[in-house]
This record gives C-alpha cells, sequence and structure tokens, in this order.
C-alpha cells in the first residue's frame, strides 16, 4: 500500500511581491504617458479631418453661388464681396451660420476670401477680356492639443463661362 503525502500548496513570497509592485510602478506610468500622447495626436487629427470638412464644405457653397442664377448671386455676386460675404439673411456667411456656429463649437473657425479678377495664370493683366476669373480661398483655423493652431486653405478659380 502506497501513502501518499498531502500536497503543499505554494504562496508568492514577499520578495515576488515587492518585485512585481515595482515592475508596476514601472510600467504603469510609462503606458499612461504613451496613452497621453496618443489621445492627443488624435484629437489633432480629428481637428485636422474638421477643418478639411469645413473648407470644403464652404467652398462647395462659393462653387454652387458662382453657378446659381438666383437674385443676388451667380458669379457678379463675386465683386463686391463684402455684400456677398455679409449682408444679413442672404449673404454666405448668414446662409451658414448654423453650420459655422456648429463648428465654431468644436474651435474651429472660417473665413472666406474673394481676390480681384485675373487671368488664367492668376495674375491681374488689366485687360477685362482676359481678367476673367477670381480666387477664393476659404481658410479654417482649428485649435490643436500639442501644437500650433491647425490651419487648412482650400482655393479655387472661379468664372461666369
Amino acid at each position: 500500500m502506497i501513502i501518499s503525502s498531502p500536497s503543499r500548496r505554494r504562496a508568492f513570497s514577499l520578495l515576488e511581491c515587492v518585485v512585481v509592485v515595482l515592475l508596476l510602478a514601472i510600467a504603469v506610468p510609462t503606458t499612461a504617458m504613451f496613452l497621453d500622447q496618443r489621445a492627443a495626436q488624435r484629437a489633432d487629427a480629428v481637428q485636422a479631418l474638421r477643418a478639411s470638412t469645413l473648407a470644403q464644405g464652404v467652398l462647395e457653397h462659393v462653387l454652387a453661388d458662382a453657378a446659381s442664377n438666383a437674385p443676388g448671386l451667380g458669379y457678379a455676386a463675386f465683386a463686391d464681396a463684402n455684400s456677398y460675404l455679409n449682408t444679413p439673411t442672404t449673404g454666405l456667411n448668414a446662409r451658414i451660420a448654423p453650420l459655422l456656429d456648429f463648428y465654431d463649437d468644436l474651435g474651429v473657425t472660417c473665413q472666406v476670401t474673394i481676390g480681384s479678377p485675373v487671368s488664367i495664370s492668376g495674375t491681374a493683366t488689366g485687360v477685362p477680356a482676359n481678367d476673367i476669373f477670381r480666387v477664393v480661398t476659404v481658410r479654417v483655423t482649428a485649435t490643436s492639443t500639442t501644437a500650433a493652431p491647425i490651419d487648412v486653405s482650400v482655393s479655387s478659380f472661379v468664372t461666369d463661362l
């Protein structure tokens, strides 16, 4: 007959517990710092995407206005850029105010600039028959968590052909 000895259960020693605590004390702050940096980079990527989306959307509004036959719109409206942009209720800024308000709450702002007439080369020749284009630039600035503000500019030629 074989008599077996009772099984021994092994527990963690104090030294093993101290080693684990030391390893965690080194690893956790390093990991947390890495995750914090990645979160900030992700936030900046989201802001850059917001800025790009807003710039594209506003430029699409301007291009649609350039092609419109509605009163106060069309390429001729760009001759008085201030009126086109800032007229209450009918100006571009008034018409897209809900969109701008949404983005403003997210730290993203927008500015539209309409240039004077230029030729196809992008420079003014002084000849009205050649200077039939205008350069419209939409500049969007977004706040950044890690660096200087994020700037996105989108430009396009518009004309009445």
